[in-house]
């Protein structure tokens, strides 16, 4: 390889992935802002109705604390097998929302560091075009083997984010 190609090559990698990481960072953003305002919404529902029963116990808690605690709690009495039911199914929502908020960050983190690392990879070869253009054909498969492990990693956090 040229060092001309080399430096295009290293050049439109950079700013491409640069791009990718952007756009799907905004998206990662956005989904997790709706799982938290669904959060946010199942727990003032059910928290306004347990603080009937139970007023000390749900002033400041966390989707994970509520969750917790809820199959602790038990219902008085003199509350309808109905209503706790319900309840139970928001509990087991809010279970299923958390993990997949969890699901979803540990993608992004796998997602983000190859693609940075590539980057910055991108960026110190552009500095060292003359000197990597000897190697020829190692670099082009190093090359080809990072651009598919960043691939893997894209594709995977694009399956998680479109799961519901």
């Amino acid at each position: 390889m040229t060092d001309d190609a080399l430096y295009w090559l290293f050049s439109t990698i950079a700013q491409t992935l640069g791009a990718i990481v952007g756009v799907i960072g905004m998206l990662t953003v956005y989904k997790l802002q709706l799982i938290a305002n669904n959060i946010r919404q199942r727990m003032e529902g059910s928290v306004e109705s347990r603080k009937v029963y139970y007023p000390d116990t749900f002033f400041s808690i966390t989707p994970e604390e509520f969750v917790e605690s809820w199959f602790n709690l038990r219902e008085p009495d003199s509350v309808q097998s109905d209503h706790s039911d319900s309840l139970d199914i928001v509990a087991a929502l809010l279970n299923r929302l958390l993990a997949n908020r969890k699901e979803i960050i540990s993608g992004f983190l796998y997602f983000l560091i190859p693609n940075l690392s590539f980057i910055v990879l991108s960026i110190l070869g552009l500095l060292h075009c003359n000197s990597l253009a000897s190697w020829g054909v190692g670099i082009a498969a190093f090359t080809g083997i990072a651009m598919f492990y960043t691939f893997c990693s894209t594709i995977y956090l694009c399956y998680s984010l479109t799961k519901s």
